[in-house]
């Protein structure tokens, strides 16, 4: 009889502090705000230095967050939204490690589908290759795990100094962050094809009335059986997996993992009703690890919140019947808010208030919650 009530008192206990922690980081991301302008982007990949459009980190780009004469990709890896806040939450040391662009080679080697590195001890650390340090295999990893990027409340992360096997995704578990950015009713299109989610990303071009947003109208994107046709192209981009391409106006909600400068005045619908940051597990997501800029933003209100799959092997394109198997390409299911609390998830919203959301929530008013524009009137309880 004593056993659950502990329980129930620990996970008490790991849900505060997975709101102080979410709490600090929103907190950290209006400092960002205060110095630049505009919050930190999800992830940077401007040019590499000596690419035609190469700015610099930080630097001016135009009206939209697009690299001047450059073209943004997550081979061009400038880190995500928690690289840039590190050194608002006493981490400025740890930022200063690492490097202001990193070549594709250390990304491959540290979060990507390389088969070649397939557990932990085969893979070249960053740290190592920039010291032009050779890679010693008894080294735990290369870059730390900030606590302030851990839920306590995620029971299957991996102990430190464990050598995972990681063919699942082929991307470092103990890197990967417990908090993701929030892009909103964005989408995540896959080899595995249509899904019953994108609707949720494209309400008019399905046929589900005007939402306030439509990410099938921003570019060349064929969504598939269902939809309404003839589908604009408003930018001229294809917004596949949450890629902004450093435009912001391809972010309906708080980010895009390629970039997209958004400021306070970019969110008519309001700073408090708004989801800025929210909870993510580490076997839930196929990307995750906090350095890289395709890992930290990736998360989205389209998918029904604790949808819960474990993705276990790299199966490329090989997709599950009914888009529930747990494989890398099923990008549909796996990038959606999700956490261990019982119930929901913990969020901050834009204004850095934090808020325990229930996974009852009604869907639509869920991603009216993710977007940052859609100018609906919330009315549903929450």
């Amino acid at each position: 009889m004593l056993l659950p009530a502990v329980q129930n008192v620990r996970e008490a206990a790991a849900r505060t502090k997975c709101a102080n922690n979410l709490r600090q980081l929103a907190i950290a991301c209006h400092m960002f705000h205060d110095s630049a302008g505009y919050f930190p982007e999800g992830g940077t990949g401007n040019p590499q230095p000596g690419m035609p459009g190469f700015q610099g980190l930080l630097a001016p780009n135009d009206a939209f967050g697009r690299a001047v004469n450059g073209a943004v990709t997550g081979g061009n890896d400038q880190g995500s939204w928690l690289v840039y806040i590190m050194k608002y939450i006493e981490l400025d040391n740890l930022a200063k490690t690492l490097p202001p662009y990193w070549p594709k080679e250390i990304v491959n080697s540290i979060d990507s589908s390389v088969g070649a590195y397939s557990t932990q001890a085969s893979r070249p650390g960053w740290l190592q290759i920039l010291a032009q340090k050779p890679w010693d295999q008894n080294s735990s990893r290369a870059l730390p795990m900030p606590a302030a990027f851990i839920c306590p409340s995620d029971w299957e992360r991996p102990a430190p100094g464990t050598d995972e096997q990681l063919n699942y995704s082929n991307a470092f578990v103990s890197l990967k962050t417990n908090y993701h950015m929030s892009a909103g009713p964005a989408l995540a299109l896959s080899t595995c094809g249509d899904c019953p989610w994108f609707r949720f990303s494209c309400p008019r071009t399905y046929g589900l009335g005007d939402r306030g947003w439509d990410v099938c109208e921003f570019g060349g994107f064929s969504p598939g059986p269902g939809t309404v046709s003839p589908i604009p192209n408003l930018y001229g981009y294809t917004p596949t997996n949450y890629n902004g391409h450093g435009d912001s106006r391809l972010a309906v909600g708080m980010c895009s993992r390629e970039g997209g400068r958004i400021s306070v005045s970019m969110v008519p619908d309001g700073l408090s009703n708004t989801i800025f940051l929210g909870d993510m597990v580490v076997y839930g997501n196929a990307t995750g690890n906090w350095p890289t800029l395709s890992s930290a933003a990736s998360a989205g209100t389209q998918v029904p919140m604790n949808t819960m799959l474990h993705v276990q092997q790299n199966t490329g394109g090989s997709c599950p019947p009914e888009f529930n198997g747990a494989v890398r390409a099923n990008w549909c299911n796996l990038y959606g808010f999700k956490s261990y609390h019982t119930g929901g998830c913990n969020f901050a919203m834009a204004d850095a208030s934090v808020r325990f959301i229930s996974q009852n929530i009604d869907h639509w008013t869920y991603n009216y919650l993710g977007c940052r524009y859609d100018g609906q009137a919330i009315t549903a309880d929450y």
